[in-house]
């Protein structure tokens, strides 16, 4: 039986405009997942290294990428419409509960960039035997 548990932080990007910009700033330190036409609009998406991979650490990864980007990228992000720092979490098949908790720093950091944080819960993985 599996417990339930944090998986990841993925930063998800949503603009009218190209963000290649972004994505060439955020450089090796995370990993693209997605970038170009999404729908009408531009989507980038990312994800951090896997030892950065806890509920504060990820989130604040991305914060502080955001944080040193170069002019242009950085006008790109705040020009963005939607920038979701998306928390996703493994539910479990045990009854055992989950409590993590995010940082107030962490919060007002993420909501001065303009971001929000959303959280996903994904049903439990199944391994191959």
């Amino acid at each position: 039986m599996n417990d339930p548990r944090y998986i990841n932080t993925d930063l998800e990007i949503d603009s009218k405009n190209d963000l290649t910009p972004v994505v060439k700033a955020f450089r090796e330190d995370v990993f693209l997942m997605y970038n170009g036409e999404w729908g009408k609009y531009f989507r980038a998406s990312f994800e951090v290294n896997e030892s950065l991979a806890d509920i504060n650490g990820a989130p604040g990864m991305f914060c502080m990428l955001v944080e040193a980007l170069p002019p242009e990228a950085r006008k790109l992000w705040d020009s963005s419409f939607s920038k979701t720092f998306s928390l996703g979490f493994e539910s479990g098949n045990s009854e055992a509960k989950l409590e993590l908790k995010i940082e107030p720093a962490l919060v007002q950091r993420v909501g001065a960039l303009g971001g929000s944080i959303s959280i996903v819960i994904y049903p439990p993985y199944e391994k191959d035997t």
